[in-house]
């Protein structure tokens, strides 16, 4: 089946970036989830008169924890592969910032994300949920940017 298409996929361009793109490209959308997860959290926490209390401040400490001892080995995993994938290349896949079952993770956190606002949580575990997750994503996200010079 394949050889029917090839003619057609032959021509079709690559989306290919230099790996100091990708690099970027990957550091601003951790970024930008992160701060977006935090914003959100701390809409909650406004309900309660206050843009800062203790959830806010929990999901903090757990998400730094959660970025020194998860994310942060995932981004050096990630930053790792994006050097090795395809050396004689200079431009590499723009989707290969990360593995391919990685995609599948995050389809499966967007979905918790979903579950979690349906389930009616109390809003002192969703701030903490929320504040942890953007927590450790944003911090991850500088950790691209770091390494953007050395790619």
């Amino acid at each position: 089946m394949y050889k029917i298409f090839a003619p057609i996929v032959k021509h079709v361009p690559a989306p290919s970036v230099p790996r100091k793109v990708l690099v970027f490209g990957a550091g601003f959308l951790w970024v930008v989830i992160g701060a977006f997860m935090i914003y959100r959290a701390v809409g909650i926490s406004y309900q309660f008169g206050s843009p800062f209390n203790y959830p806010i401040l929990i999901g903090f400490i757990i998400g730094y924890v959660k970025h020194q001892f998860v994310f942060s080995k995932i981004v050096k995993r990630n930053l790792e592969r994006i050097r090795e994938l395809a050396p004689h290349k200079s431009k590499i896949c723009l989707f290969a910032f990360q593995p391919m079952q990685a995609y599948l993770i995050v389809m499966f956190m967007v979905s918790l994300g979903i579950l979690i606002k349906q389930l009616g949580l109390p809003d002192d575990l969703r701030m903490v949920i929320f504040t942890m997750v953007g927590t450790a994503l944003f911090l991850s996200g500088i950790r691209y940017f770091r390494a953007i010079p050395s790619v």
